[in-house]
């Protein structure tokens, strides 16, 4: 990240690391964002939490991982409840690798959370997305990712949308609100 941010930042960057090597290398004509566009960084644990906390416009995470045994609700709920736990601590690590970076206020990273990295699929129930919403709002996350449910794959889940009867787009524009409204809140 150190030489990706000298390459963007700097009209000529002269580089030499443990992985990568940059002789007289030139960006041109260069970004139009300036110092350079900004870096939405992924990161769970400590090593890339202190880059993104050092070099990040943003922190996105999924939060912890958590394997759940068979279709039980409870272990489920369990599970869920787990994750939310992590999160809070994976928050907190944030929180301070920010605070030794020296960023504080306003300069502080934009926090992405994608609701489906928890046990449960996030668009399950509107109540659920709700609760999403709600708790990383809580958390400090000024933003959400979940994903569109498709009838197969990674992200199944009950889609109204996909449903030929009216119903389906009353949920749907339901649900939109509920959400929006949590967001707001």
């Amino acid at each position: 990240m150190a030489l990706l941010d000298a390459l963007l930042t700097q009209p000529v960057t002269e580089h030499v690391g443990e992985f990568y090597q940059a002789h007289d290398a030139r960006m041109i004509p260069g970004t139009i964002a300036a110092p350079r566009p900004p870096f939405v960084v992924a990161a769970n644990g400590p090593r890339a939490l202190a880059l993104a906390a050092r070099y990040g416009q943003g922190w996105v995470t999924y939060g912890p991982s958590f394997d759940t045994d068979g279709d039980d609700i409870a272990d489920r709920r369990a599970a869920q409840e787990q994750w939310w736990t992590g999160l809070e601590g994976l928050v907190a690590q944030f929180d301070a690798a920010e605070a030794a970076a020296g960023r504080t206020g306003a300069d502080r990273a934009r926090r992405y959370l994608s609701l489906d990295g928890a046990p449960m699929f996030s668009l399950l129930s509107v109540d659920l997305a709700v609760e999403g919403v709600e708790r990383a709002a809580a958390l400090g996350f000024t933003d959400v990712v979940v994903h569109w449910p498709r009838a197969e794959g990674s992200t199944p889940g009950p889609c109204p949308r996909s449903s030929s009867s009216p119903s389906g787009s009353r949920v749907c524009r339901r649900c939109r609100s509920r959400v929006a409204e949590a967001a707001a809140r």
